[in-house]
């Protein structure tokens, strides 16, 4: 596993949070699975699956990082939004507190031990006067 610099390292307590995230998961796959005993209009449906894609990839791409130390900005600024639900019944809304708290910890994960954004540096502006002579 590749530990991002100036970061903490990837550690027990890290692997506990990560596995904590099987809550949140759990909750989501079992309120998707009764979608269908509700009537949830279908560009809600759209919207689901579409998160729940984008949710796979961007684990697909975390993985990959954690293994090889690649795509790390797709770490970083490729974690879905939870999408934005609405319809009738608190059915919809526990999916959305759901998908609110997964983020949020993955989040706080990322936080702690993810890679870190590459900022542009840019030179000091003494640097620049001396470069033009």
């Amino acid at each position: 596993m590749r530990r991002a610099v100036g970061r903490r390292p990837i550690d027990a307590i890290v692997v506990e949070q990560v596995g904590r995230l099987f809550i949140p998961i759990s909750a989501i796959l079992d309120l998707h699975a009764q979608l269908t005993e509700h009537d949830v209009p279908q560009p809600t449906q759209d919207a689901i699956r579409a998160h729940h894609q984008a949710l796979a990839g961007w684990f697909r791409q975390a993985a990959l990082w954690t293994r090889s130390g690649e795509g790390a900005g797709a770490v970083v600024d490729g974690l879905p939004e939870p999408p934005a639900l609405s319809g009738p019944g608190d059915h919809l809304a526990a999916l959305a507190t759901w998908y609110g708290v997964l983020h949020r910890d993955i989040r706080n994960i990322l936080d702690e031990v993810g890679p870190q954004p590459h900022r542009a540096t840019v030179p000091p502006v003494e640097d620049a006067l001396h470069a033009t002579g």
